[in-house]
């Protein structure tokens, strides 16, 4: 046993003082990125994808500044952060039920998605009405709540301290 721990200790020395080969991580790197030739430029759609790649990054830094803007109430958007939704569940399954059954209803007997685009944007508006009406009531406590939800990966045990005073601010 003492053998092995020498014959350890003297491999683990030997690794640490082993020399790095520089070339090789320069030739590892150099592999990875394709060299494109003028003439596969002009052929290839690369503008149309490296447009779309702007455009995709040019909404995801717009998204990024405007992360906040929803939970805070600073502005609407049209589009809610799972946090907030995970947040305003127990408000939508109470005030938005009926319309959500009949949207359901209509989805399980047709298939068609343009069949249901009206019940659809009806549970849609109920929604977005509530959040108006809450961020209105009480700002304070739904912000902190869905940030905590946001931050604990949307998972209630970890947030009910949050929830408690959203709910107090906030009666069903």
């Amino acid at each position: 046993e003492t053998r092995r721990r020498g014959t350890l200790a003297r491999a683990r020395r030997a690794a640490r003082t082993r020399p790095v080969s520089f070339s090789r991580v320069r030739s590892a790197t150099r592999a990875r990125t394709p060299r494109v030739t003028a003439r596969a430029r002009a052929f290839a759609p690369s503008a149309c994808i490296r447009d779309a790649g702007n455009q995709a990054r040019q909404s995801l830094s717009v998204a990024k500044k405007n992360r906040h803007a929803l939970m805070s109430g600073a502005g609407d958007s049209g589009a809610a952060t799972s946090s907030v939704l995970f947040s305003v569940h127990k408000h939508l399954q109470q005030r938005c039920a009926q319309k959500s059954a009949a949207y359901l209803a209509c989805k399980k007997n047709d298939q068609n998605p343009s069949s249901c685009l009206e019940e659809g944007a009806k549970v849609t508006g109920c929604m977005i009405d509530l959040l108006k009406e809450l961020k209105a009531k009480c700002p304070d406590s739904l912000n902190k709540y869905a940030e905590c939800m946001d931050y604990r990966s949307n998972k209630f045990d970890k947030c009910r301290a949050e929830q408690a005073a959203f709910e107090k601010e906030c009666p069903l």
